[in-house]
C-alpha cells in the first residue's frame, strides 16, 4: 500500500500540486522503505547475527516501529486525504493512504496479540456493543477534524454547513465517549444494555439520518 500510494502521487503532475507534492509523497516512501528492508532481512537472512528487527530488545524495536508508522499515518493520511488534497486527484491515493493506515494499526495489533500486552479484541470484547461505540467515537472524530478543516478554507457565507458537521460530530463523540466510559465502569451509577443507551443510539440513529 505504502508502494501504490507514493508511486501514484509521483505520477501527478507536480505544477498541479506543488504545495503537496513532496511532503505528501514522503509518508508512503519512507514506510515502504522500512517495510523493504525488514522483508530482505528477513528473506535474505542476512546480518542477522549483529541485528535481528524481530527479536532485538526482545521484539520492542519492532513495536516501537510499528507504533511510528501508526503515528505517521495518522498524520499522512489526515495530510492526504484533507479536503483539497492531493488524495482526490486520484482514488489510488485516497483508499491508498487509509489501507495503509489500517494495514499498520492492524500489524500493531497482531504484534501487542503476540507480546499479550494488549490488543483490539480484549479492549472491546467486554460488552457486544462496546466496538460500535468505538467505531463512531473514532469516525466522529474523523468527521470532527474534516469539518473543521473545511470550515477554515470556506468563506463565511459557506460554513453552514460545515458547522452543522461540527455539532454532530461533538454531539456523537460525546454520547459515544460517554458510553465506552459506562461499559469499563468508570460511570458506576450508570450501567450498559439499558433504555437509556438504547434511546442514545436511536437518537443517534435520527440525526446522522438527518
Amino acid at each position: 500500500t505504502s508502494l501504490v500510494n507514493f508511486a501514484s502521487i509521483s505520477s501527478i503532475d507536480r505544477k498541479e500540486r506543488q504545495t503537496y507534492w513532496a511532503a505528501s509523497m514522503a509518508f508512503g516512501l519512507l514506510t515502504f522503505a522500512i517495510a523493504v528492508l525488514v522483508l530482505m532481512q528477513d528473506r535474505s537472512q542476512r546480518c542477522l547475527d549483529p541485528f535481528h528487527f524481530t527479536k532485538a530488545k526482545d521484539g520492542y524495536v519492532e513495536g516501537a516501529t510499528l507504533m511510528f508508522c501508526v503515528l505517521w499515518w495518522i498524520v499522512g493520511t489526515s495530510y492526504i486525504t484533507r479536503a483539497g488534497g492531493i488524495a482526490y486527484v486520484a482514488t489510488n491515493i485516497y483508499f491508498s493512504s487509509w489501507l495503509a493506515l489500517f494495514s499498520s494499526v492492524y500489524t500493531l495489533n497482531e504484534w501487542s496479540a503476540s507480546k499479550d500486552i494488549l490488543s483490539i479484541a480484549e479492549l472491546t470484547s467486554i460488552s457486544s456493543t462496546l466496538k460500535s461505540w468505538w467505531v463512531l467515537c473514532v469516525s466522529s472524530l474523523v468527521v470532527f477534524g474534516t469539518c473543521i478543516d473545511l470550515h477554515v478554507q470556506l468563506g463565511s457565507d459557506e460554513i453552514d454547513d460545515t458547522a452543522f458537521g461540527v455539532a454532530m460530530s461533538i454531539t456523537s463523540f460525546v454520547v459515544s465517549f460517554f458510553f465506552i466510559l459506562v461499559h469499563y465502569d468508570f460511570i458506576p451509577r450508570c450501567e450498559e444494555g439499558t433504555w437509556f443507551e438504547l434511546s442514545s443510539s436511536f437518537f443517534l440513529v435520527i440525526i446522522w439520518t438527518v
